[in-house]
């Protein structure tokens, strides 16, 4: 074991740790964990199998994040990606976002696809589409990770803030061009509906719900809506569509694998969604006024029963 004191410098970011770390690196497999993390005891050696059986071109498998504390509250329960949409989307061969941690890389390849983005306060999702479009395949890896989801919601609402302002880089990058022609047909559309879901849905939420609801109530009437209603009401259910009603569906299927009651979360479906729409929006201030400033978020280890649970830091 090593501990290594990354140098002062700036950004203040995890990605500019996890690159000074990858700089001495010295084996060909290069695994990320948080101090928090309490991965299942064989996970290592799976991963090293699993690289060792792939071909050459497989460049990171994505252990799955389970929420220790899921039937502690709503908030917990509500998170769904790796049970849900990471198996999915590897199956269909869709470019996804890495998590942050319990992800295992290829060394090499790592490195040909320049680390980690040291501004980038979502590195996990830039990391993940940047891979993408090198062509490298990334695999799902089932094996469990627990951790604990913060049960403060001002830590939620700043972890949320923080992940939003991160995709917003994540997307202005891809914009920048070049993304399409990476990511073929299938990928480019994949990504735009993901940007849909994590940028737009949560940041149109607040005026397309009102709109969805209105159009609604008039859908009874006689009288043929005009042009710019039909636009709105299609606008409106599109953002609800992809915006709300997935990452919802999303908690409900996982809490359903995970054998917690999923029913609560349907009732959740208003409220949640506007506490992610004022988090996107702090997102937004962010990276107009601070683009490189991560809000850290405090974490507890998970208890194992060797003792209480330690705050900690992170990154």
């Amino acid at each position: 074991m090593r501990v290594f004191i990354v140098p002062a410098g700036n950004p203040r970011t995890k990605p500019r740790a996890l690159n000074a770390g990858l700089m001495l690196a010295r084996g060909e497999l290069v695994t990320v964990y948080d101090a928090e993390d309490r991965p299942s005891p064989d996970q290592l050696r799976r991963a090293a199998t699993r690289f060792a059986a792939a071909g050459p071109d497989l460049a990171c498998l994505q252990a799955r994040l389970v929420v220790a504390n899921g039937a502690d509250g709503l908030l917990q329960r509500l998170f769904g990606l790796f049970d849900n949409l990471q198996p999915g989307a590897v199956r269909l061969g869709l470019p996804l976002p890495r998590g942050g941690t319990s992800n295992h890389f290829r060394a090499d390849l790592l490195r040909r696809a320049g680390g980690w983005d040291a501004f980038n306060v979502t590195e996990d999702a830039d990391l993940g589409l940047r891979l993408a479009r090198f062509g490298f395949a990334i695999g799902d890896l089932p094996s469990t990770t627990a951790e604990r989801a913060e049960p403060s919601r001002r830590a939620w609402f700043n972890q949320r803030r923080r992940w939003t302002k991160g995709w917003m880089q994540t997307a202005l990058v891809l914009a920048r061009g070049g993304a399409a022609r990476d990511l073929g047909v299938r990928g480019s559309v994949a990504v735009a509906l993901m940007m849909v879901n994590l940028v737009g849905g949560p940041l149109f939420a607040p005026v397309a719900l009102p709109l969805l609801l209105i159009h609604l109530a008039r859908a009874g009437l006689p009288t043929p809506g005009t042009a710019i209603e039909l636009c709105e009401a299609t606008l409106a259910a599109s953002v609800f569509a992809l915006g709300v009603a997935t990452p919802v569906w999303c908690g409900y299927a996982g809490c359903r694998a995970r054998g917690l009651s999923p029913g609560i979360t349907l009732a959740m479906v208003l409220p949640y969604q506007m506490m992610i729409a004022c988090a996107a929006w702090g997102g937004l201030i962010d990276l107009v006024r601070r683009p490189h400033h991560w809000r850290k978020t405090p974490h507890t280890v998970a208890p194992n029963g060797r003792g209480r649970p330690v705050n900690r830091s992170s990154p």
